[in-house]
């Protein structure tokens, strides 16, 4: 994924947690700068490509109570343990993989419906 796909589909996350700039970086740790910059894609000195340090990405899946070996994926970053995972679920990461950002946060407020009914 790009990052400014990266940056669109975390935008989406925040977004569907109906946070702010502001209240998401004091959540995950960083200055709400830092996180418009990521989720813009660039930095806005040198408009340059941004991407978020692995342990900014472990952050951010806390506080967007996602799990974080899906956003690692999404940022590219590799995952020790993809080999272990059965076959549905290799299937389920790649059919989550094609989806756009606004598919891939509804697909992750679906799974938390189903997973956490009387927390909706």
């Amino acid at each position: 994924m790009r990052v400014d796909e990266l940056g669109r589909y975390l935008k989406s996350l925040r977004t569907a947690k109906s946070l702010t700039v502001r209240s998401a970086a004091s959540l995950i740790g960083v200055s709400a700068s830092r996180l418009a910059e990521i989720e813009r894609g660039k930095t806005y000195h040198r408009d340059q490509p941004t991407r978020p340090s692995r342990e900014l990405i472990e952050q951010m899946a806390n506080a967007y109570e996602m799990p974080r070996e899906i956003l690692l994926t999404a940022a590219g970053y590799p995952q020790e343990n993809h080999v272990n995972l059965s076959d549905d679920t290799r299937i389920v990461v790649s059919l989550y993989e094609s989806l756009s950002p606004e598919q891939k946060a509804l697909a992750v407020g679906i799974l938390r419906l189903m997973t956490n009914p009387g927390q909706a």
